[in-house]
């Protein structure tokens, strides 16, 4: 081979290198090398805290529903069998105390508890009463906590019918609620209260803290002991009040008139 060949043949060769280098940067689809960039990691978004409980919250301390369905059903307003109690109360101990409104020569009311918060949902509990009052009893199925439940009252009606009350919802407090309940009165020394005063101081903290269905079960115990008690008089006209409070509010409330 001439050195003239040997050279065009260089030549051709560079060209033809260059051609497709060419090609392969411009022909869609050809693939490219790219840096490849690490996708950085979203950080997980830490879980929302429950409030804490704290006194004088209330009612409004529950975050079972909204404001307006944690109401009066009725208990402030004098009635037969409307219930004393919001329309979603709070509980500490698995056995609350319930009461309504005594119903005119009627010795024999039948309680129903609900395992929710609708009249449809199945009954877990019923019994009768002879007397408007109820304490939840030990041989009942467990109250879960957290865990919605409600209650109704009847008597008989005419012709074997039976006439309800108001239905309301209630819930023993969740686990981590009740532990900050229990440092609580820890700290105010009235976790096992032994003294009427005592017993009256826990009471007045339940109703600060929005827990209804303890603070009015200690109310009426201490009634009961005492009837002419002013401090548990005292204590019971503001739960009373409370509810009455509670029910002008829902009453103003703009979902109240929609429903």
């Amino acid at each position: 081979m001439s050195k003239h060949e040997a050279f065009v043949r260089r030549v051709v060769s560079v060209i033809c290198c260059s051609i497709s280098l060419c090609w392969a940067v411009s022909v869609p689809g050809t693939p490219k090398v790219v840096k490849q960039q690490s996708t950085p990691t979203p950080q997980s978004q830490p879980p929302r805290k429950k409030p804490k409980l704290k006194p004088g919250s209330g009612f409004e301390q529950y975050a079972g529903k909204d404001a307006s369905s944690r109401l009066i059903a009725g208990g402030a307003t004098r009635g037969p069998l409307k219930p004393f109690a919001p329309l979603e109360g709070l509980a500490y101990t698995d056995r609350p105390y319930f009461k309504w409104e005594g119903s005119p020569g009627v010795t024999a009311y039948t309680i129903e508890i609900h395992d929710g918060g609708e009249i449809s949902d199945p009954t877990i509990y019923t019994t009768k009463v002879s007397a408007p009052q109820f304490t939840y009893s030990k041989d009942a199925p467990a109250l879960q906590p957290g865990k919605i439940y409600s209650w109704r009252v009847s008597v008989p009606g005419v012709l074997g019918a039976k006439k309800y009350g108001g239905l309301v919802r209630f819930s023993v407090l969740a686990r981590d609620e009740a532990t900050e309940l229990e440092a609580g009165l820890k700290k105010a020394k009235l976790a096992a209260p032994a003294t009427h005063d005592e017993r009256l101081r826990q009471a007045a903290m339940f109703k600060d803290y929005g827990i209804w269905y303890d603070a009015l079960g200690l109310v009426n115990q201490l009634l009961t002991e005492n009837p002419k008690d002013p401090a548990a008089q005292k204590l019971f006209e503001e739960l009373r009040s409370k509810l009455s409070v509670e029910q002008e509010q829902i009453k103003a409330s703009p979902q109240s008139s929609t429903n």
